[in-house]
């Protein structure tokens, strides 16, 4: 043990070494496993069950859609009429026609402000009111209402 501690101060041999002359000649192999690669595929793997199932109900729904609209003919009544020259409704339940809301006419001057305690709110909101009662149906005439317990 000694005698390695008197070795250490003398300079190397003139000569190179065989290993390391060995070790300078050898070049790195390319690497076999890319990591950034792998993870890449190994994420891409994990989502592909997931987004085949919404390319499956999309695809689905697609399908629905495309059935439907060949199967729905909303003018076909109006078609049939007006081949057979017919002004009238061509089927009973057809005869229920919505009639559309009468326009209110717009005034020539604006509303006068609102004091407190006019009133005014009340009467924007019994007029609002009024005009949705206006345009919705009349269910007690066409028997459709029960009749009020009591």
């Amino acid at each position: 043990m000694s005698r390695d501690h008197e070795h250490l101060d003398l300079p190397p041999p003139d000569r190179p070494d065989p290993l390391a002359r060995a070790l300078a000649a050898l070049e790195p192999a390319p690497p076999a496993l890319n990591r950034d690669r792998l993870m890449f595929e190994a994420g891409a793997a994990s989502r592909r069950p997931v987004i085949r199932l919404w390319q499956l109900t999309a695809g689905l729904l697609a399908a629905i859609g495309f059935a439907a609209g060949l199967n729905w003919r909303p003018l076909a009544g109006v078609r049939e009429q007006a081949a057979a020259g017919q002004t009238g409704p061509a089927r009973p339940e057809a005869a229920a026609v919505v009639e559309p809301s009468p326009r209110r006419a717009i005034p020539a001057e604006p509303p006068p402000r609102p004091t407190p305690g006019s009133g005014y709110w009340l009467r924007r909101e019994h007029d609002a009111l009024s005009l949705v009662l206006t345009i919705l149906p009349d269910r007690s005439r066409s028997g459709q209402n029960p009749p009020p317990a009591g």
